[in-house]
């Protein structure tokens, strides 16, 4: 393939650069453009402020190895300093962690005091979890039934829910925060908790079909009278 059929585009912003790398043609040919494209700035990148870039190579898959040798032609040229690498396709080892992580386990009964089901992804339980019993999963958790021990999901630090028809554990948490107490108003009732910049809400269960976009209206209004670190229920009228 000649040079100037490989594509690569340059898109400047306030946040820096981005490197839009041509997919389709081969490896080789794409490191021979790019030192040219380079070259023929080379001037300005030289004489610029330090400038942050983004790599994007979109469908194209490169290992590790392809992408310090970008990142290494990229940063000999002037003040330029890769900061991310963006891919639309995934190895092996990616794609088997994330379908553990959205994998959904199901149980059905009573977790009783002592127990513990423990959850690679996701998990549903149709039954309660009584007091003494933990659920800990590194996705989500739904109970369709009394959550009445301990919940802590997200706990590799995924985004995650616990979901609960009657919502009043002795412990709960997501990721790094757990919380011993329920806020008065949606203790026992439907409800659900979010982690949210560095805050757990607890939110009724109907709310839960609004997200986002519930969990910015809440924080804002968070930020004015709670300190971080406890669980806050906000008065919703969705």
């Amino acid at each position: 393939m000649a040079l100037q059929d490989v594509q690569i585009v340059i898109k400047g912003s306030r946040d820096g650069l981005s490197f839009f790398l041509d997919p389709h043609c081969r490896f080789d040919d794409l490191l021979f453009a790019l030192e040219a494209r380079l070259m023929g700035a080379y001037d300005h990148f030289l004489q610029g402020p330090p400038t942050e870039v983004r790599l994007h190579f979109g469908t194209r898959y490169v290992t590790e190895e392809q992408v310090d040798s970008v990142r290494a032609l990229i940063e000999q040229h002037g003040s330029l300093k890769v900061i991310d690498v963006i891919r639309d396709v995934f190895d092996k080892q990616e794609v088997e962690a994330m379908l553990r992580r959205r994998s959904l386990k199901t149980e059905v009964g009573i977790v009783r005091s002592g127990q513990v089901v423990e959850a690679t992804g996701d998990v549903l339980l149709l039954g309660d979890v009584n007091p003494g019993g933990l659920i800990r999963a590194k996705g989500s958790i739904y109970i369709f039934g009394q959550l009445r021990g301990q919940a802590l999901a997200g706990v590799d630090g995924d985004p995650a829910l616990i979901v609960a028809h009657d919502f009043q554990p002795t412990r709960f948490g997501i990721g790094r925060l757990a919380l011993d107490e329920v806020p008065q108003e949606l203790y026992g009732k439907a409800a659900f908790t979010a982690l949210y910049q560095d805050r757990l809400f607890v939110l009724p269960l109907k709310s839960l079909r609004a997200l986002p976009f519930v969990l910015d209206e809440v924080a804002e209004e968070h930020r004015a009278i709670e300190p971080k670190g406890q669980a806050w229920a906000p008065k919703l009228s969705l």
